[in-house]
């Protein structure tokens, strides 16, 4: 009681259910006082009823005398009644929902966040705001300070123009779209640094005009192969690797802020918005919009479209044909490709330096520091939270390595001992005993199922163990929860795999494919697995199950063949996009 923060108070157990359970005196109550303490104000707050009879007798609903809590009276008052055990558990609810650790829809126990803040101790954690992707409470003044500035960027990019709520249904047929703010602390809890994005809601299914707005997004291995590029002489691909030229070859990393507004919409198109209830005319009026804004069904489409007209007529790159968000600058010997907002190109620095101005005079930029060889160069930088080392071997490039931890403490196996594998293969016995996994955990099962298909990706020894997995995701079983638990044991020893791109001359590419026949227990299906490489660069790799069952080993390995094959003109046609032409 000497903690400031610890008090104390008094139940009488009769006001909770508290009664004789035995004996003539069955269903007489009990009275017995009871002293509670905790810093819980919540749970105090549950246990504070006192009984208010009086010369003996219980104010409860149904009355009646109190009897003394003594011999087989005593013994059975020694266990909670249930109504009392409901008040604990009701005060617990009531003071995680007020220091934000609970969270609706969560049943049971979880994992303390250390990165939830309590409201208890700093007001300016009310609870009110939270990270959209973690979850992780806000700060509430920098969260209001994040969506003023902005909504002032809104004002200041002409995003929109306000007009009355009627004209929208009026022009349309249909109410302005509604909208939400995405918040998220881009930084951590010593360093923050706030982000609000205020995004549309534009469904698909209210759409009926049936129009398609298709963005085309560029395959990880344009990434890979743009990287790869930097370490390897191939034609008349030459990089330079002089610490002190002007033309060594360096790589550069350029984000777009806000790169949909940079796009405006097409003319005679009408799309209205809500405006946010920090706009003081949201009750009046809403928003037209003027350029494309995050959320709309034709935001991606636009953007590409927008920066792909100014690299190709007023830069003069030549756009890719087998993947239209690469490009290459024939006489200033640059390759780039560009994902989202994301733009990563390789090539001499003079002619970088002339790109990042070009790029700076027509966009607002974030541009890293640049990597390459020179003493004053950086070494490590991240691209799409993949983590890119400039070393004296080579170029180093890293999976995210905190898909891997999130994946093992989500499925709490961060203690477990490690397996020398991480795939499971089960016998038809074991299958055939196998059970569904209870209704309520299918969600998590999912989750964890496609974290684990991201994360392979960019762990080629995991996709043949996350691709069984996820075949389950449709109806998770016992057997399925024990190979995602195998994958995360696995991943307790090797949480971080690392591409090693050393320097290098090729003049071809090479395609490597294997079969397992009839490997699935259940539908005798067969896995087809392979890797395209470039040199000694794994650019490629795949482990996906056959679409029909083969009837035998030559029509299952005639299956994987036709798969590389296809996989390595794709490919090779990426390549002649970048400028590169080479066999196969």
């Amino acid at each position: 009681m000497q903690i400031e923060s610890v008090s104390r108070v008094t139940a009488d157990q009769c006001q909770y259910g508290q009664q004789v359970l035995t004996g003539r005196m069955t269903g007489h109550p009990v009275k017995k006082p009871t002293g509670f303490m905790s810093n819980a104000p919540r749970i105090l707050e549950s246990l504070g009823l006192r009984c208010k009879g009086q010369g003996g007798q219980c104010s409860r609903t149904k009355g009646g005398s109190h009897v003394t809590a003594s011999g087989h009276v005593a013994k059975d008052a020694a266990r909670y009644p249930d109504g009392l055990c409901r008040a604990i558990i009701r005060g617990m609810i009531n003071e995680m929902k007020a220091r934000g650790i609970h969270r609706p829809g969560e049943v049971g126990l979880h994992a303390v966040n250390d990165e939830d803040a309590d409201p208890d101790h700093d007001p300016r954690f009310s609870g009110a705001f939270r990270d959209d992707l973690s979850g992780q409470i806000l700060r509430d003044d920098l969260v209001r300070e994040a969506r003023q500035k902005e909504l002032a960027y809104f004002c200041e990019k002409g995003v929109w123009v306000k007009r009355p709520k009627d004209e929208a249904r009026r022009r349309t047929g249909k109410g302005p779209i509604s909208v939400r703010w995405v918040d998220v602390n881009k930084g951590d809890d010593m360093n923050p640094r706030y982000r609000s994005r205020l995004v549309a809601r534009q469904m698909k299914a209210h759409d009926k005009s049936g129009a398609s707005f298709f963005a085309p997004t560029p395959p990880l291995e344009a990434l890979r192969t743009v990287l790869s590029l930097a370490a390897t002489s191939v034609g008349d691909w030459k990089p330079c690797y002089d610490p002190h030229s002007e033309r060594r070859t360096q790589i550069s990393l350029m984000d777009v802020s806000r790169a949909y507004f940079n796009a405006k919409l097409d003319p005679g198109v009408m799309t209205y918005v809500q405006l946010p209830e920090e706009d003081k005319d949201h009750e009046d009026q809403c928003a037209r919009l003027v350029r494309h804004m995050y959320g709309t069904r034709a935001a991606a489409d636009g953007w590409q479209e927008e920066y792909s007209t100014f690299l190709v007529e007023t830069l003069k790159f030549s756009q890719g044909t087998a993947s239209p968000c690469v490009f290459r600058h024939t006489s200033r010997a640059m390759v780039m490709t560009v994902h989202g907002d994301d733009f990563t190109t390789v090539g001499p620095k003079e002619d970088l330096d002339w790109l990042e101005k070009q790029m700076q005079e027509h966009y607002e930029l974030t541009i890293q520091p640049r990597m390459g060889p020179g003493p004053g160069d950086a070494k490590e930088a991240v691209i799409l939270n993949r983590i890119i080392r400039w070393t004296e071997s080579g170029i180093e490039y890293e999976a995210d390595p905190r898909q891997a931890e999130k994946l093992v403490a989500e499925c709490g196996m961060s203690d477990t001992n490690t397996v020398a594998t991480p795939g499971l293969r089960l016998s038809f016995d074991q299958l055939e005993k196998d059970e569904v996994l209870p209704a309520h955990l299918h969600t998590a099962f999912r989750g964890s199922a496609a974290r684990a298909n991201y994360l392979a990706a960019d762990r080629l020894d995991c996709q043949f163990a996350a691709k069984e997995v996820c075949r389950w995701m449709s109806t998770p079983t016992q057997a399925a929860w024990q190979a995602l638990k195998r994958l995360c044991r696995y991943l307790v020893g090797l949480p971080r795999m690392i591409f090693h791109y050393r320097w290098q001359a090729v003049d071809h590419v090479d395609v490597y494919t294997d079969t397992d026949w009839a490997g699935c227990p259940r539908t005798r299906k067969s896995t087809s697995g392979g890797c395209a490489i470039l040199g000694a660069h794994p650019i490629k790799t795949w482990s996906s199950t056959q679409s029909s069952v083969a009837l035998s080993s030559g029509e299952d390995e005639f299956n994987g063949v036709v798969r590389g094959a296809g996989v390595g003109l794709g490919y090779q046609s990426l390549l002649q996009d970048l400028g590169i032409h080479v066999g196969l």
